[in-house]
């Protein structure tokens, strides 16, 4: 590979990485919200007091839902290297 093929690569990768960079955003953002969302389902359950059992196996399937996505992301932050501070 030549300085100009290896120039060219480096900008395609560079290109490819800013492009997975922004969709890391995007899911970072929809994915606080979603746990925004969880939250707020969450505590309505706690302030209604007497659930039915319909509702706390809804509440107990969120809540594996939330694990879940938790883990999810953290697989992925644990793919990437911290960037030094």
């Amino acid at each position: 590979m030549n300085q100009t093929e290896l120039a060219a690569s480096l900008t395609a990768a560079a290109a490819a990485a800013t492009a997975t960079a922004a969709k890391v955003e995007k899911v970072g953002a929809e994915t606080a919200v979603l746990l925004e969302k969880m939250a707020a389902l969450q505590d309505a359950v706690n302030q209604a007091g007497n659930t039915t059992p319909e509702v706390d196996a809804a509440l107990a399937a969120l809540n594996t839902a939330v694990g879940n996505l938790d883990n999810a992301v953290q697989a992925v932050d644990d793919q990437v290297p911290d960037i030094p501070v």
